[in-house]
C-alpha cells in the first residue's frame, strides 16, 4: 500500500468513514452547501489525527477533488481565486495555510458550485 492508498484509508475517528468516503460527502455536499476550506482543514485535523505533512497531502487530495466538481474558491471578500489550471489554484490555496492565516471569519476560503462570484 502506497502512502496515498493509507492516508486515504485513514478511519474517523468519530464516524468510522475512510478519508476517501469523506472526500465523496464533501463533493456531494458541494450540490447544496458551500465547503468552507479552514473547517474542512480543522475536520480533518481533529477526526483523523492527521500530522502536518499528512494534513497539507489530505489537502492537496480533497482540493483538486472539490475543484474538479466545479467549485469555485471564493474569499469573503468576494475574491474569487484564479489560476492557469485547478493545480495551480489548489497550490494558491495551500499556500495560504501554509502562510498561517489565522482569521477563518475575516479570510475565508469557501467552495461552491451554486455561485458565481
Amino acid at each position: 500500500m502506497d502512502e496515498i492508498e493509507t492516508l486515504l484509508g485513514k478511519v474517523n475517528n468519530k464516524f468510522g468513514h475512510t478519508l476517501q468516503n469523506e472526500i465523496g460527502f464533501i463533493v456531494n455536499e458541494l450540490k447544496i452547501d458551500d465547503e468552507c476550506m479552514y473547517f474542512l482543514m480543522e475536520e480533518l485535523e481533529h477526526y483523523y489525527d492527521l500530522n502536518k505533512d499528512e494534513l497539507f497531502k489530505a489537502l492537496e487530495i480533497i482540493i483538486l477533488e472539490i475543484l474538479k466538481a466545479g467549485a469555485l474558491p471564493i474569499s469573503n471578500e468576494g475574491e474569487v481565486y484564479t489560476g492557469s489550471s485547478m493545480e495551480d489554484k489548489r497550490d494558491k490555496l495551500l499556500q495560504r495555510l501554509r502562510d498561517g492565516v489565522e482569521d477563518p471569519d475575516g479570510n475565508g476560503v469557501w467552495f461552491s458550485t451554486w455561485r458565481t462570484s
